[in-house]
């Protein structure tokens, strides 16, 4: 569970790392905001999909963790080390700036 956790951890974070503003998927980044804000959702419906790494940890997992692995019970758990293992990377990204 542990090599789990730590390749979607990896993948999620490669994720946000280009989403940012001049990176590859910047303006992906951007496309999602707009498409959340037509759907009336508010500012803070961006964070899981785009802004905050910790946030995206959830819901990337719902995603990538069926299409890694199948479907299983272990998800929750791992979902949690993600979310855990994310929040650590986040501190580290954010002394990097």
């Amino acid at each position: 569970m542990i090599l789990k956790s730590l390749i979607i951890s990896l993948i999620i974070t490669a994720i946000y790392s280009s989403m940012q503003e001049g990176m590859l998927l910047g303006n992906m980044r951007i496309g999602i905001k707009k498409f959340l804000d037509s759907l009336g959702f508010s500012d803070f419906w961006h964070k899981p999909f785009c802004d905050c790494l910790t946030c995206m940890g959830g819901i990337y997992t719902v995603i990538l963790y069926p299409l890694l692995y199948g479907f299983s019970m272990e998800m929750l758990p791992t979902m949690l080390v993600v979310i855990g293992l994310n929040s650590i990377i986040s501190k580290f990204l954010s002394l990097e700036l």
